[in-house]
């Protein structure tokens, strides 16, 4: 220990005595230790941090998949959810729910939207959540005709009920009925989606058709029972389930995931490309301030000859030269905690999309350990190769002369340095690149309609108020009629669904064309009222729009889109056609179609995409509002100009017609199609900034070795000189030995980035992961910095005084 102390003390002498490049050496560790603590903060968080619930890698997500039309994860039938809770040898728990999307309406105040789910009886068990005050739901309570009663989250109590004492026994009105609150649930809890009501089903799962694909399913894992062991025993329930209901789940099955890779979702890549990024990019830095230790072990030459001639150890020595690196690595990781801390909170805010449990980043145990050990381990990797390298000097030359590094070795150990910092920066260049090119891509895809000037929000009319679905296509007839006579609105209509959201995926028929059970077309349905085409600027393609024609006892009509022309009616004119809608019934709120199920094909509209602007449009079958009613709703308005300014006389509008109707998720569609791309924004900006950091460490690291070489190679410049060599013969020869350093590490990282960018390749759109024009253009940027960068000191070099020169040392 005492030792230690020793070393320590002498390490901060020798370190203050240099204040420049210590300075130099903290502030470039501080930056890239920083910006790892940084992102290991977040990904602590989202990924490695355990959920707020008991036992929690016991718990599992379980959806309905079927890969032969590409769903993954699909939500599940209330009826195959039944058959999953009898799976007692599999799950202790289970619970299942839906969004039945409610408005808050108490007397006297504003309304409001508020996020609800629906539950089964064991919601709060199965994940062990215990309520802040009163109690969760008890066995029996979700039957059908049961009281209705609430469990509502901490935040709303506090904003909406001024954390009211005595709120438990108090009635609150969702959609015009009263619900009696039981529970407040403790702060942070929100599952699933930042829900802030919970609510008792309230009615029998086994009512539904198992086509009825809206319940959300959690699980708790007997003990010992493995995921692996879980996949294998809903594989086989699937199988019965499609064997004795074909019709309606062949090709049908299951999948378990763990909640907590559920929730991290599609982040997890990012994440980790991310966190690789950066550690790249320490990497670089580490290099660099091993090259200038290098350059500072050139100037020790002498010292550390002397304390090897007294008697020093060399294993003695390198602990020493070892000390001071690793107390020069701890001063950074002090500074780079502060630049994390600082960090992580940008990187959060520059985040448009919220990462899943990122909501507290705080600096704790872990984050504190991870800096500590990143510090420790960067300080032996930047000093290590200059402490070998000092302690192995040629004792007599370093008394006679004070050496040379270039006789030493340490220039070559210089030259691999720069090379390993230049293929880095490759890499990571070679990904921004590609991410860059990518976004670009996809910020130009068609969404398929007009987004500029919309002005878009969402209702929904509670089925206590509008019981009879005629109510509800009046409500939005008059409310369209109303929107259209605002100043500065040109046009306005409704839709189901939005561009770039899912309608219900739901089975047809074509006539004439016999499908067998479980075989048949699939398309999402999309109710719109009979401007909305216009009003979006999706294009009429064949045959007559939706008008006053279509009413709800007129026979029945749809639009489809070219998608399902060119899937189910290739080389023919669909208008004229018929189809049969297989829709009955959408889950407990029973949208039922007209009488007649058969629809007559009236048009065809082009592709708005309906998913995300990364995927081909889906097929979709367009209904008319008067004769597929929907309660559920968004509202566009298309302006003259400036559609934010419409907002007040929309609300006011609205509430003209039902004062109870809150006006929610008011967005214009140029901000909906912008969040659509915020992630792969924030992936390539991010990336890009690692990058561009990564570019800028390496120039310097050229620039460097470059210098450090001129300086040491003074005297046979100026000897040259003396002999007649030009400038530009002293330019070439600088230049050439910064080309040779600059091609090499290029050449290994595009070799590198051939096998690592690969890695990326989830995140790409349009764009291959060995796209040829990044893979030129990202060579030739960084081969232009490193020429730069050695230019400079080549341009120092030849003008060198002979004279001067050939007395130097």
């Amino acid at each position: 220990m005492q030792t230690l102390w020793q070393d320590l003390r002498y390490g901060a002498r020798m370190l203050m005595k240099k204040p420049g490049f210590t300075l130099i050496a903290v502030i470039t560790l501080s930056l890239g230790i920083g910006a790892n603590t940084a992102i290991f903060s977040v990904v602590h968080a989202a990924l490695l941090r355990p959920l707020p619930y008991e036992e929690p890698d016991r718990l599992v997500m379980i959806w309905e998949r079927n890969l032969s039309r590409g769903l993954e994860q699909s939500q599940a039938s209330p009826v195959t959810y039944c058959d999953w809770r009898e799976q007692k040898r599999l799950f202790d728990k289970i619970a299942g729910w839906w969004y039945p999307q409610v408005n808050l309406t108490d007397t006297g105040v504003e309304p409001q939207r508020v996020r609800t789910i629906d539950v089964t009886d064991g919601f709060f068990d199965v994940l062990g959540a215990r309520p802040f005050m009163g109690r969760g739901f008890q066995p029996g309570e979700d039957r059908p005709g049961g009281e209705r009663l609430a469990v509502i989250g901490h935040e709303l109590w506090r904003s909406r009920y001024n954390s009211d004492p005595n709120i438990l026994g108090k009635a609150i009105a969702l959609d015009g009925r009263s619900y009696s609150v039981i529970g407040v649930m403790p702060p942070g809890f929100n599952y699933p989606n930042a829900t802030e009501v919970w609510c008792p089903l309230g009615w029998e799962p086994r009512q539904h058709s198992r086509n009825a694909r809206f319940f959300e399913v959690v699980a708790r894992l007997k003990p010992g029972v493995t995921m692996r062991q879980a996949q294998a025993e809903m594989n086989s329930l699937s199988t019965r389930i499609a064997q004795d209901n074909p019709q309606s789940n062949k090709d049908w099955g299951a999948v378990v995931v763990s909640l907590r890779d559920q929730l991290v979702g599609d982040f997890r890549l990012a994440l980790l490309v991310l966190s690789g990024a950066v550690g790249l990019v320490l990497l670089i830095a580490c290099g660099n301030v091993a090259n200038l230790l290098l350059a500072r072990a050139g100037a020790r030459e002498k010292e550390v000859a002397i304390r090897l001639a007294i008697g020093a150890t060399r294993g003695r020595l390198l602990r020493q030269l070892l000390t001071e690196s690793v107390l020069l690595a701890l001063l950074g990781g002090v500074i780079g905690l502060l630049v994390a801390a600082w960090g992580a909170d940008v990187l959060l805010k520059l985040n448009p999309v919220e990462i899943p449990r990122t909501g507290n980043l705080s600096v704790n145990a872990p984050i504190l350990a991870f800096t500590l050990g990143v510090s420790l381990l960067t300080g032996l990797i930047f000093g290590v190769v200059p402490a070998l390298s000092a302690s192995r000097s040629d004792l007599n030359r370093a008394l006679k002369e004070g050496g040379r590094d270039s006789q030493t070795g340490g220039g070559r150990i210089r030259g691999a340095l720069v090379i390993a910092e230049l293929a880095i920066a490759m890499i990571l260049l070679v990904g921004a690149g590609l991410l860059l090119k990518s976004f670009m891509r996809l910020q130009l895809a068609d969404a398929g309609v007009n987004p500029a000037n919309v002005l878009t929000f969402n209702l929904q009319l509670p089925s206590s108020s509008y019981r009879d679905y005629s109510q509800v296509s009046e409500l939005y007839s008059a409310l369209i009629a109303r929107l259209k006579s605002i100043p500065g609105a040109q046009s306005a209509d409704a839709a189901g669904f939005l561009p770039l959201e899912g309608g219900w995926p739901t089975k047809f028929l074509i006539q004439g064309r016999p499908a067998a059970q479980g075989e048949e077309p699939v398309a999402q349905h999309r109710p719109v009222s009979e401007g909305y085409f216009q009003t979006m600027g999706i294009p009429l393609l064949y045959g007559r729009r939706f008008d006053e024609r279509d009413q709800a006892d007129a026979p029945g009509v749809v639009i489809i889109n070219e998608a399902l022309q060119r899937r189910y009616f290739p080389n023919e004119d669909p208008v004229g056609k018929r189809v049969t809608t297989l829709a009955r019934q959408y889950g407990p709120l029973g949208r039922v179609m007209p009488a007649s199920l058969e629809m007559e094909i009236v048009g065809v509209v082009g592709n708005e995409k309906n998913s995300n602007l990364s995927k081909t449009s889906e097929p979709s079958v367009y209904f008319s509002h008067r004769q597929f009613s929907y309660r559920n709703m968004s509202v566009v308005v298309r302006a003259r100009a400036a559609p934010l300014s419409l907002v007040n006389a929309v609300q006011n509008e609205v509430w003209a017609l039902d004062r109870n109707l809150p006006v929610s998720n008011v967005k214009t569609m140029e901000r909906r199609l912008g969040e659509s791309i915020a992630q792969p924004r924030f992936n390539a900006l991010l990336l890009g900034l690692f990058a561009a950091l990564a570019l800028l460490l390496a120039a310097v690291g050229v620039y460097g070795v470059i210098s450090y070489t001129v300086r040491q190679r003074t005297h046979e410049i100026g000897v040259r000189m003396a002999l007649g060599a030009s400038a530009g013969d002293i330019l070439k020869m600088v230049v050439g030995q910064g080309l040779a350093l600059t091609l090499t590490g290029v050449g290994l990282g595009v070799l590198g980035s051939f096998g690592l960018t690969r890695l990326i390749s989830g995140l790409l759109y349009d764009v291959g992961a060995t796209d040829p024009l990044t893979f030129i253009a990202m060579p030739a940027l960084l081969a232009l910095a490193a020429l730069l960068a050695c230019y400079i000191p080549a341009r120092r070099a030849t003008k060198v005084d002979p004279m001067v020169a050939l007395h130097y040392e």
